[in-house]
């Protein structure tokens, strides 16, 4: 009758030992579980901050590369406009020179080289 009371405390011993073994499996897991889910999240945190970072940097490119496009464009305009308004006076300044008040300047200039080029034509 001894022996029974015994066996039943051994026995109740390997069940709560087996109990604290089997919650300790759990918690372990659980915990590892939780720090796998926090890795996780932080990478995916540190992922959506690196591309917000590339999408920063591609529009900073982008506007840049437009604003650069953009002053090339309105420099040439200038220059071209500026070509226009040179080309605008010379025409002007040749209008004026065959028939305003320098016409007779512009002959007078204009027979001599015709002249000298009769001589040159002689010389040779």
């Amino acid at each position: 009758m001894s022996f029974r009371p015994s066996l039943a405390v051994a026995n109740t011993r390997v069940i709560a030992v087996n109990i604290i073994v089997i919650i300790i499996i759990i918690v372990t897991i659980v915990v590892v579980i939780i720090i796998i889910i926090i890795i996780i999240i932080i990478i995916i945190i540190i992922a959506i901050i690196i591309i917000i970072i590339i999408i920063i940097i591609i529009i900073i490119v982008v506007v840049a590369v437009a604003f650069i496009a953009t002053s090339i464009v309105i420099i040439i305009i200038i220059i071209v406009v500026i070509n226009i308004i040179i080309i605008i006076i010379i025409i002007i300044i040749i209008i004026i020179s065959h028939h305003g008040r320098f016409s007779s300047v512009y002959k007078k200039n204009y027979k001599l080289d015709k002249a000298e080029a009769l001589y040159a034509d002689r010389e040779v």
